[in-house]
């Protein structure tokens, strides 16, 4: 069988020679090339770029493979390729390595078989720790479910607000257009960014937080905003963004930055964008141009 594997780490280099070693064919792929330098023992090609680039993968052999391990140190990459190698190539089995549990479960909601260290970690110590003479906790009163009340910015209440992910200068950019005419909330990383966004932009609600983590956008009204705008530096975290927003069932318009052109051909519905741009300008004009727009129907 042929393999591909994403991620030419400790895990990436341990399974190609294990895979190798039992008469399998493997090609790696690792978008740093210096990680081929000091370890080229393995047969297979090791091949540079992104691991879900459509080029990078046929290079790789993916449309032979029957196998597809994405081991990579970045979860949404893994999330990303994987479904590639699945939904795109139709390889048989395909598994990512992903690190946030939390997020682990959403993958595996999207049919992605994963592997999480810390979960499995936290079962081998489970097993072998005896939980004879261990008093479990006292049961506590389950704590009513909280009511989120809705914010209101200038009168204006911000379930029907815009979403903006990522308020680097493509986000901040977009954000400041928007804000004159509509409720807009901003979601940024970045701690050094929140104060700095928060004083130019005082009528625009900014969260701290990861974008890419279901219960952020949830916090941040995704499932009632009219619009969605996928913003960050990064095409695979626009892409995760784009389909926890579809996920969690909101309805909103995702507008989601394409980055890289090569990658454009992964922005679509199956991702849940609706809206594909790859400019900053063409980022508001996109999302301001449907904000005007009046409803069908």
């Amino acid at each position: 069988m042929h393999i591909v594997i994403a991620g030419y780490g400790r895990v990436g280099r341990s399974l190609a020679h294990q895979f190798e070693a039992r008469g399998h064919t493997v090609a790696v792929v690792d978008r740093n090339p210096a990680a081929f330098e000091e370890f080229d023992e393995i047969r297979g090609r090791k091949i540079a770029g992104e691991a879900f680039d459509r080029d990078t993968l046929q290079r790789a052999g993916i449309e032979k493979a029957g196998c597809f391990c994405a081991t990579t140190s970045g979860d949404n990459s893994n999330f990303v390729s994987a479904r590639v190698a699945r939904d795109r190539y139709g390889v048989g089995i395909v598994i990512a390595r992903i690190y946030e549990p939390r997020r682990a479960v959403i993958y595996r909601d999207a049919g992605i078989e994963t592997i999480s260290a810390v979960e499995w970690a936290t079962d081998q110590f489970l097993q072998r720790i005896p939980s004879e003479g261990v008093v479990p906790p006292a049961p506590s009163e389950p704590a009513p479910p909280a009511r989120r009340t809705p914010a209101v910015v200038d009168g204006r209440v911000d379930g029907e607000c815009i979403l903006i992910v990522g308020g680097g200068k493509a986000g901040a950019y977009l954000a400041e257009g928007l804000r004159r005419d509509h409720p807009v909330t901003l979601i940024e990383l970045s701690a050094d960014k929140i104060e700095r966004l928060r004083r130019a932009m005082p009528d625009v609600v900014v969260v701290h937080g990861d974008g890419c983590e279901p219960q952020v956008l949830e916090h941040a009204g995704a499932a009632s905003a009219a619009y969605v705008a996928a913003a960050t530096g990064d095409d695979e975290d626009n892409l995760v963004v784009s389909h926890l927003v579809k996920s969690i069932g909101s309805k909103a318009t995702v507008v989601a930055r394409v980055n890289h052109p090569f990658n454009e051909w992964l922005f679509t519905p199956d991702w849940g964008v609706d809206v594909p741009v790859g400019a900053a300008a063409g980022l508001y004009q996109a999302v301001s141009a449907r904000c005007e727009a009046p409803p069908i129907g």
